[in-house]
């Protein structure tokens, strides 16, 4: 039996378009801040919309592994690889030959002793030593925004075999999401013994736990689980997710670590249902937005997160 197409979820468009343009306004604010032109920035837009695409990406992955194995008895996962390949890898390593080719001819730069972790995505673990302000793994110039690609290439790697060799999905993304929270604070444990700030930084460098959590919320729409229906269709609930998004995006509520990326995963979640599962929500995100319109944003992204590398540098 083949396995659907088309599949599309009411909303995932609206989402999609608020995440980048937080990233954009964020980056272009910070960019701007470091040319004089502002004061501040809005980076914690960035942090918002990085953690609600990885949430939404553990959303869809698993919605679409879970129907393949409901309609297949199995993942396909040779297949599921080929699709990131042919999907992620040519923008990936084609970017990364520009922004290569453009430090050493433009900009002359010379150290690219961190290239190892960019081939094998892993540029995460060199923005982890720069949060932690540690230079002796440094991003390289133009690919600082990387560590996003390598986390979603690493939670590829992984997480279909989860998908594919366990029956108890349910259990499988709970441990996912307590083994992270786990490792959290053991990391920041032996951060604060050690005076050394890189475990803590590598740990938060890998937000799995969001897209744990856009899997149990793809794993409890697949269940059609009625509590879930019941509870999302309070007004008063609705209501107070909705004030806490504009909130958010008027800068008048900021959640404090370490709870920020779970509360951030479970509102897309939330957001997501709302969206597709009620008749009249009161927030709605149904926008119609075009893949030009989208590749336009993550271009935009690339561009202002470069000019931001070269500021710093």
């Amino acid at each position: 039996m083949p396995i659907q197409k088309g599949i599309h979820f009411n909303g995932l468009n609206g989402i999609r378009a608020i995440c980048a343009l937080a990233v954009v306004v964020s980056h272009t604010s910070l960019a701007l801040n470091e040319l004089g032109l502002i004061a501040g920035n809005l980076f914690g837009f960035a942090a918002y919309g990085v953690t609600a695409f990885f949430s939404l990406s553990g959303f869809l992955i698993t919605y679409l592994l879970i129907q393949e194995k409901d309609i297949t008895a199995t993942v396909a996962v040779k297949k599921f690889y080929l699709r990131r390949i042919l999907r992620i890898w040519p923008l990936y390593f084609g970017y990364l030959v520009i922004a290569v080719i453009t430090d050493v001819f433009i900009f002359h730069y010379t150290d690219f002793s961190s290239i190892g972790f960019y081939l094998f995505f892993f540029p995460n673990i060199p923005f982890a030593y720069y949060n932690a302000g540690i230079t002796t793994v440094a991003p390289i110039l133009l690919l600082s925004h990387f560590w996003s690609l390598g986390v979603e290439e690493q939670f590829y790697a992984f997480y279909p075999w989860l998908i594919k060799i366990f029956k108890k999905i349910f259990t499988v993304l709970i441990m996912m999401f307590c083994i992270m929270m786990l490792l959290k604070v053991v990391a920041k444990f032996c951060s604060y013994k050690t005076g050394n700030p890189f475990w803590y930084a590598l740990i938060e460098s890998m937000p799995f736990e969001a897209m744990a959590i856009g899997g149990l919320g793809a794993w409890f729409y697949k269940q059609h689980n009625k509590l879930v229906l019941k509870i999302i269709k309070i007004k008063f609930l609705q209501i107070i997710i909705t004030a806490v998004i504009v909130l958010i995006l008027i800068k008048q509520f900021k959640i404090v670590n370490p709870f920020a990326d779970i509360i951030i995963s479970i509102m897309i979640v939330i957001v997501i249902y709302y969206a597709h599962l009620l008749e009249k929500p009161i927030l709605t995100l149904k926008i119609n937005t075009s893949i030009t319109l989208e590749k336009s944003l993550t271009v935009f992204m690339f561009i202002i997160h470069s000019l931001q590398d070269w500021l710093h540098y």
